[in-house]
């Protein structure tokens, strides 16, 4: 799982360097995207201000073709399959998904990617 996590991290680091890659708010994409690297793992957070996931539904939503708004059709949305993908890949790599109310309005969705023990060391120290 070591590599898997480096990987993951180096992936992470390289698409938030890029200004190219910062989100920027629109209706249909997220206001902000967070990386925050701790000493034990490292978390990506999606925050947007649209009308976020009822708490009862917070677990349906990772459900292969679950939709929160039954009247949407795919032309105007998903078809309810991105979080499932997300919550399956975490799953297998030993990550953790978490969604939540944002501060002042909308949803708070954190990516959490445990850092391997020794590559935590590896970057707390100068390369040579």
């Amino acid at each position: 799982m070591g590599y898997q996590t480096d990987n993951a991290y180096s992936k992470a680091a390289r698409w938030f360097s890029e200004p190219a890659s910062r989100l920027e708010y629109t209706p249909t994409r997220p206001e902000s995207v967070r990386l925050l690297e701790h000493a034990r793992e490292l978390a990506i957070g999606v925050l947007d201000r649209g009308p976020g996931i009822p708490e009862a539904q917070r677990e349906a939503v990772f459900l292969p073709f679950h939709r929160l708004e039954a009247s949407r059709s795919p032309e105007t949305g998903g078809v309810g399959l991105g979080l499932a993908i997300v919550k399956q890949v975490a799953d297998a790599n030993g990550w953790r998904v978490e969604l939540g109310e944002r501060d002042g309005g909308g949803l708070a969705a954190w990516l959490r990617i445990p850092q391997a023990a020794d590559s935590a060391s590896d970057r707390t120290q100068p390369t040579a």
